[in-house]
């Protein structure tokens, strides 16, 4: 038990430290990115602030399980290059009984993701999207590279509106294959309609090709340019508006993704980037186990090299999971692939490597 609580304690300083480096750098990114325009939207320090601080939740599905998979080959490679391994195997523990409680937190980083990502994660979302939204009052200028969009979702608080749109061309003012859901204040759905097309003339959005759905399925269909609804009548959410809180917003939550499957139709080409984001979003909590798959026996039974060679090869296997998760996203997205089996390959790649290695640590 006291070289378990050794080995535990060892690894989780190492995972500590990495993690606020990298949380940091994450942060620092997005702080140079989006501060220079959050000065010329004119908006206070505490708006800045505040703005930069509902953004610290989005920041942890990336920053934990890379953390976790740098941690774990940095702490092993140490105690590896120390020779503690090799005497703790030496006296009859095996690998799985060394690390059983580093495993354990594993499981409860990953359940603790999961939680966040239904709770802390969204809130944090929204509040960014609201301050977003106010900011759009100051500055509503656009740059010419976000002039044409593809799979955009929008959710207006104020009207009480989402909406799902395959193609906007925001110099045009046209947006094809669009969905707008209504919800009320409790986040319940209550009506949809669908346009084939929509044109933004005189501050409102012209649908045509439109149909209505309830709960109970197709409501009605029209071929005028007027849309449907008592909750549709004056759409005039505007094209920079939508735009700006897309380059504000860079993920959607899992609460609004489980909204899109439920009342998107089973036959809307869109609807595989959002299943297949749906299920990434929960795989993405679960990568911290098997970041830990991969990582112990990566760096138990390589040689004994030092940090920067452990960085190197954290580094390199890195990249390969993040080539095969674009891979599979891009193929769930195009419908080319199950949107669950997009979703959760690249973990399940990761745990067999992990898997394999461990069986061949002697």
């Amino acid at each position: 038990m006291i070289l378990q609580l050794h080995i535990w304690r060892s690894w989780f300083r190492t995972v500590l430290c990495t993690f606020f480096l990298i949380f940091s750098i994450l942060l620092l990114e997005r702080i140079q990115h989006e501060l220079p325009e959050l000065i010329r939207c004119s908006v206070g320090a505490t708006k800045i602030s505040a703005y930069f601080f509902f953004l610290l939740p989005s920041l942890l599905p990336l920053s934990v399980p890379v953390s976790i998979f740098i941690g774990t080959l940095l702490a092993f490679g140490k105690l590896q290059r120390n020779g503690e391994i090799i005497a703790m195997r030496s006296s009859g523990l095996s690998v799985v009984a060394m690390t059983w409680a580093v495993w354990l937190s594993g499981v409860g980083a990953a359940a603790l993701m999961h939680l966040l990502a239904s709770t802390l994660i969204p809130y944090g979302d929204s509040k960014v999207q609201s301050l977003a939204m106010e900011m759009k009052a100051r500055n509503s200028s656009l740059s010419r590279g976000d002039t044409h969009m593809r799979n955009v979702t929008f959710d207006c608080r104020d009207s009480g509106r989402v909406w799902f749109i395959g193609d906007l061309d925001l110099l045009a003012g046209v947006a094809r294959s669009v969905d707008i859901c209504a919800y009320d204040g409790d986040g319940n759905v209550i009506g949809k309609i669908h346009g084939d097309s929509a044109v933004y003339v005189d501050g409102a959005w012209k649908l045509s090709g439109i149909r209505e759905w309830t709960a109970n399925g197709p409501l009605a269909h029209a071929a005028t340019a007027a849309p449907v609804g008592a909750y549709f009548t004056h759409l005039d959410e505007s094209p920079e508006l939508i735009a700006i809180c897309q380059r504000r917003v860079r993920a959607i939550s899992t609460k609004k993704l489980r909204m899109i499957l439920d009342h998107i139709p089973a036959d809307d080409k869109s609807r595989a980037a959002y299943a297949t984001a749906y299920h990434m979003a929960h795989a993405g909590c679960w990568s911290c186990l098997a970041s830990l798959f991969c990582a112990i026996p990566f760096a138990i039974g390589g040689t004994r090299i030092n940090s920067v060679g452990a960085i190197a090869k954290a580094i390199g296997l890195l990249l390969m999971f993040h080539f095969v998760s674009c891979l599979c996203q891009m193929l769930g997205a195009d419908g080319a692939m199950n949107s669950i089996v997009a979703a959760w390959l690249p973990n399940g790649l990761v745990a067999a490597l992990g898997f394999i290695l461990l069986l061949g640590v002697r």
